[in-house]
């Protein structure tokens, strides 16, 4: 059995070379500046989402390490030249890298939701402590779950040379790859679709009430009350004109007193369909003209800011589709054609 393989030098090979050298020094710098970076920072400065994006550089850079070079030397010599211990370690690494990445990305989906949408609620679980935890189950879970490539992989003979290839026949194989487009690329991907769904929703019905209509615009120009703190002023000056009212009326006062609020997750901000502020203060409506310009500008930022984040999220979503999706629909589709030539 022959196992020195001869290396070709080709037009292919050698794009082939300079585009896996790039990708690989691409993602070794990148990565590596990434952890460093959040590692050179203290205990106490680093949040909940740098540990998240540290994991999410270590795996990344686990599956370039163990991935790129050695795939690239396979599609080179077109053989395997490593032995069966070194075919099976690569087998089983390379699933664990895409694993744990894939979760990370799932679980930092799972924390923006929370931040973003129920930020009461996050403040309870959100701790460095399970984050840590979190992180670590991502990887026993990214372990645990490819161990059926230990034994599904093997270096075996092809033609004149040895590949690193399955070798329980095309049964096996075909549920095996089924198995891992379902866990690796499926459940993170819905997950993701799903609570960034949410989250995008959320901030669209965010931006949309930051552009109020005409009606809006006049009522806001007549009382610039955008704040907690001028709800709860007003609220407080109103409270004394409850009394001398019908029943009808104190209702509709102490309705109009309730904080406005959404049941779902929204980050609009409340109406300010409230009476004069020349009623409620007595006082010339031109002291606020400065509150009203920074508020104005404030609330630019912010909508310019909603609108940055719902761009983000949509591209780590398509990123993640377009980056996998094509990889896994091909492998399933050459383990379905084995099936069916078997």
């Amino acid at each position: 059995m022959k196992t020195n393989c001869d290396l070709e030098i080709s037009f292919y090979n050698v794009l082939l070379s300079i585009v896996f050298l790039f990708l690989f020094t691409l993602s070794l710098i990148g990565n590596s500046l990434v952890i460093f970076t959040i590692l050179s920072k203290t205990h106490r400065t680093r949040s909940i989402t740098n540990f998240y994006l540290l994991n999410l550089a270590v795996a990344d850079l686990l599956r370039s390490v163990v991935c790129m070079p050695l795939t690239l030397l396979s599609e080179l010599t077109k053989c395997w030249l490593l032995g069966p211990m070194m075919c099976k370690a690569v087998a089983y690494l390379q699933p664990v890298g895409v694993c744990a990445s894939a979760y990370t990305l799932a679980v930092i989906a799972v924390e923006r939701y929370y931040a973003i949408c129920r930020p009461l609620q996050s403040r309870k679980w959100r701790t460095k402590k399970r984050a840590l935890f979190t992180i670590s189950l991502v990887w026993v879970f990214s372990f645990v779950c490819n161990t059926g490539s230990l034994f599904i992989f093997d270096s075996v003979p092809y033609r004149t040379q040895w590949t690193c290839d399955t070798t329980k026949g095309p049964l096996i194989d075909f549920l095996y790859q089924l198995y891992i487009t379902l866990v690796l690329l499926f459940i993170p991907l819905c997950a993701m679709v799903s609570l960034y769904g949410h989250v995008i929703y959320a901030l669209s019905t965010a931006i949309v009430s930051d552009h109020p209509t005409m009606q809006q615009s006049l009522i806001q120009a007549e009382l610039p009350m955008t704040t907690f703190s001028d709800w709860l002023f007003a609220s407080v000056t109103r409270v004394p004109s409850i009394n001398g009212l019908n029943a009808k009326e104190k209702q509709q006062k102490e309705q109009s007193l309730s904080i406005p609020g959404s049941k779902k997750c929204s980050l609009s901000r409340p109406s300010s369909r409230l009476t004069s502020i020349n009623t409620l203060f007595g006082t010339p409506r031109s002291s606020f003209d400065t509150s009203m310009l920074l508020r104005s500008t404030n609330q630019d930022k912010i909508l310019t800011a909603k609108k940055k984040v719902t761009r983000m999220l949509m591209t780590i979503v398509v990123a993640f589709a377009v980056c996998w999706l094509p990889s896994h629909i091909w492998w399933l589709l050459v383990r379905a054609s084995d099936l069916a030539t078997f």
